[in-house]
């Protein structure tokens, strides 16, 4: 099953440092099912540079 953006993103917050705790907003139980499951993804170094080519960091889109 494809994830949705919503489950990249917070994948990708918790393959960051462990420290770093994203809190998801969580209107219903669809999406606190939707973010439960982005803790089920295993994202690679090689997915991790495609989101983030310079790690995270850098200008932001307006």
């Amino acid at each position: 099953m494809p994830a949705t953006l919503s489950q990249l993103g917070l994948a990708w917050l918790l393959a960051q440092k462990p420290y770093i705790v994203p809190i998801p907003g969580s209107r219903n139980t669809d999406r606190v099912a939707e973010n439960i499951a982005a803790a089920d993804l295993a994202l690679t170094a090689e997915d991790l540079a495609a989101i983030a080519p310079n790690g995270g960091l850098g200008g932001r889109l307006n």
